[in-house]
């Protein structure tokens, strides 16, 4: 069931990763092995964020938080081939119209959940340091913790699609 991809999702990729990263031998030089780590431990932090989300949100939330540190990390230096795009600024207004919609809503998870997208906006905006794909999967994946956030947060929220969450959390 849903359970079972969960907690396997992540080891798959992290497997992928270092089959692509030792069988292609296109990975040389420290610098770029030091990219497949840091890549693979955000992907290990990844997998307790699902693992632990439905125990505890906010220790859930800060497995993600610590994985997005981990890529603006490797965004920023092993993999980096270009500066911020400036269009990438836009995430921080993003980000500034969600927290403001959302705050009633929020409790005691405000500092949480605004931290959590502070970090998330800042993982978007240093994607666009590695190439167009990046940029776009981060900018979707910010998209879509955005919808998520509203699904969680704000009151009789929906959308014209079903609920890829539900099971997850």
């Amino acid at each position: 069931g849903s359970a079972l991809t969960k907690a396997l999702l992540m080891p798959v990729l992290l497997a992928a990763v270092l089959v692509v990263a030792l069988w292609t031998r296109r990975v040389r030089g420290r610098r770029a092995w030091w990219g497949v780590g840091l890549l693979g431990l955000g992907i290990v932090a990844s997998f307790f964020g699902d693992i632990l989300l439905g125990a505890s949100f906010v220790v859930g939330l800060g497995c993600f938080a610590a994985a997005h540190v981990i890529y603006v990390v490797l965004f920023n230096g092993a993999a980096r081939a270009r500066p911020i795009a400036w269009w990438s600024f836009g995430y921080v207004a993003v980000l500034v119209v969600v927290v403001i919609v959302l705050w009633p809503h929020l409790g005691d998870l405000r500092p949480i959940v605004v931290g959590y997208g502070v970090v998330l906006a800042l993982t978007a905006m240093t994607a666009t340091r590695v190439g167009a794909i990046a940029a776009w999967g981060w900018g979707l994946f910010l998209a879509s913790d955005a919808l998520l956030a509203f699904r969680l947060f704000f009151p009789d929220f929906t959308t014209a699609f079903p609920d890829p969450w539900q099971d997850l959390a």
